[in-house]
């Protein structure tokens, strides 16, 4: 091996040019702005997301109040005395003179026969709240909850319809109670009468179905739907939790034996117990909401009565 050379301290080597025995100098680095950037955009879009959810809380509260004023003004012009004339508020203005005209006929039903008092002086109102809105079918009541609203029926079979707009035709998140448009006006000549409402998180339209599910309460309740030529009275048999998979929205069946069978299923399903019987000759009401207050689900809370009787 041959002699290594050695270079002295100190000393340069001309085994390399000058320039290349320094320490180039290190480049600058440059300022990376990507974090103040994202952090800019995702302020923007969290304010922007804010911004929304304000506004549609804002939308939803508008609605919901608009709502408990259509049905506070229906409520009015039904519960009313005959003699009263006073409203929550004025949109409705033209509506006691409406009823003014017809009270005193009212009792005259088409076949020139007499009508009780009571149901009279119903004819009138529901006459009233048809000037509004010619859907409105009757009346519909139950004593000891909030259930105390016209009842709707599309004329024109559009069932959809009253999912999101009031007995006013004007659009609103309470929607209305409504029948299926299928069935008749006059309940004796439907097997099952369908109505669907909606359940509120203030107890409105068919929140208080709940209230069934309290044996004496479902003992002693009655329902009442008043028309232009009746009072009928249902009384429930069966209250219970299910899906909208299940078919308890059934209207039509092919016989009495078929109808029966769908009865006796029903009755077993619910939560309470009843001693109410029913035959094949019997028409019964079908009541529907959702189980929950808000959002989409599937479940279900169903409430059925029998026709006990019907006043005119």
């Amino acid at each position: 091996m041959g002699d290594v050379a050695r270079i002295p301290f100190g000393e340069e080597s001309d085994l390399m040019p000058e320039e290349e025995q320094h320490d180039a100098p290190a480049p600058k680095k440059r300022r990376r702005n990507t974090p103040v950037i994202f952090i800019a955009v995702l302020t923007a879009a969290a304010t922007a997301a804010l911004a929304f959810l304000i506004v549609r809380i804002a939308g939803n509260f508008s609605d919901k109040k608009r709502g408990e004023e259509i049905y506070d003004d229906a409520a009015a012009i039904f519960d009313r005395e005959l003699s009263a004339d006073i409203y929550p508020s004025e949109e409705y203005s033209d509506v006691p003179t409406v009823y003014d005209r017809i009270k005193d006929g009212a009792a005259e039903d088409t076949s020139g026969g007499e009508m009780s008092a009571e149901l009279a002086a119903a004819r009138a109102k529901i006459t009233s709240l048809k000037q509004i809105n010619p859907d409105v079918v009757g009346w519909m009541k139950v004593e000891g909850t909030k259930i105390n609203y016209p009842l709707m029926r599309s004329e024109t079979g559009d069932d959809a319809f009253y999912l999101n707009h009031a007995y006013t035709g004007e659009y609103n998140s309470y929607g209305s109670i409504f029948m299926v448009s299928t069935c008749y006006e006059e309940f004796e000549n439907n097997r099952n009468t369908v109505v669907f409402g909606h359940n509120i998180v203030t107890g409105a339209m068919f929140h208080d179905i709940t209230k069934f599910f309290d044996p004496e309460f479902f003992g002693s309740a009655e329902l009442h739907i008043y028309t232009l030529n009746a009072e009928y009275i249902f009384k429930p048999f069966s209250v219970y939790e299910t899906t909208s998979s299940y078919n308890y929205i059934k209207t039509a069946f092919a016989s009495d034996a078929s109808f029966m069978s769908f009865v006796t299923e029903i009755k077993s399903n619910s939560a309470v117990s009843s001693d109410i019987e029913l035959t094949g000759r019997d028409s019964i009401l079908t009541l529907s909401t959702c189980t929950a207050t808000s959002g989409i689900s599937e479940g279900r809370y169903a409430l059925h009565l029998k026709l006990a009787e019907i006043k005119n």
